[in-house]
């Protein structure tokens, strides 16, 4: 298994806590795309309220996608069976 992507350990190459301050600025409702590896705790630690969806591609793990607010709760507001219906 490969190693963890790690704010701590990037040398500030990425400045994923900057990034996500200057966007909840302007809007809480954030949809962060980070890569597979990602620390998801420190991903949570960004936000309480937080969906994270892992993005496949040919049964591959290719990327995640963090959802914030009221994205990461979207959701909550479909019936399962009504949201799938045809």
């Amino acid at each position: 298994m490969g190693m963890l992507y790690d704010d701590n350990l990037t040398d500030g190459c990425y400045f994923r806590v900057a990034i996500f301050e200057a966007a909840k600025r302007i809007t809480p409702n954030i949809a962060y795309y980070v890569p597979r590896n990602v620390n998801r705790s420190q991903m949570r630690r960004l936000d309480r309220v937080c969906d994270i969806e892992e993005n496949y591609l040919h049964n591959s793990l290719k990327a995640v996608t963090v959802y914030y607010s009221e994205l990461a709760t979207a959701y909550d507001d479909y019936d399962d069976g009504d949201y799938y219906e045809q």
